[in-house]
């Protein structure tokens, strides 16, 4: 996957380096002025202490000045209470001719706020796949500026999707920006 990344950035004129690590734990030697955490990757942390030590690694990193940008899905009530065990069709997306169906069962931990959802995928062709299961961590809005702040992070804009547009109930994602607090501390 960093190979593919490393091509098309390459292709683009882009220059980035591509590391493989644990974004709990890592040190790069250096700092950034923005780190992007994106596509819900924060809500594989399902453990507290993780997402932590996650949050402080990225502070450690960040220039001064520098930001972090993350998106997380903003939480659905109404998906989170549904009868475990109870099916439903995905949509995956606006093309009808990628001929794919897909139904999902799920279960919720509200006290851990972590879900934990199976995915069956049917090809055109009658052919049908189990996923493996898909853990993710749920984040409610009044919780995320205490998170960030518990690792020296401040909440400084939050949207409701990557037009910038106003976070309201029927967001699907929160799109946050972050900066450190203390950018004197190591």
């Amino acid at each position: 996957m960093l190979a593919v990344a490393s091509r098309k950035a390459a292709a683009w004129g882009v220059r980035a380096s591509f590391v493989l690590g644990d974004m709990r734990h890592f040190d790069l030697g250096r700092r950034f002025g923005l780190v992007i955490i994106s596509c819900n990757s924060l809500g594989h942390l399902t453990d507290p202490g993780d997402l932590r030590a996650c949050l402080t690694a990225v502070r450690r990193h960040l220039a001064p000045g520098g930001v972090l940008a993350f998106d997380v899905a903003l939480p659905a009530p109404w998906l989170l209470a549904r009868p475990e065990g109870e099916a439903r069709r995905l949509d995956l997306g606006p093309n009808p001719a990628s001929a794919i169906e897909a139904e999902e069962t799920a279960r919720y931990d509200p006290i851990r706020q972590v879900r934990v959802s199976h995915w069956r995928v049917r090809q055109g062709d009658g052919r049908q796949q189990v996923m493996a299961p898909l853990v993710l961590r749920q984040f409610f809005p009044q919780e995320i500026p205490l998170l960030l702040e518990a690792a020296g992070l401040e909440l400084v804009a939050r949207y409701g999707d990557f037009e910038r547009q106003t976070l309201t109930a029927g967001s699907l994602n929160q799109i946050c920006v972050a900066r450190n607090v203390d950018e004197g501390r190591p």
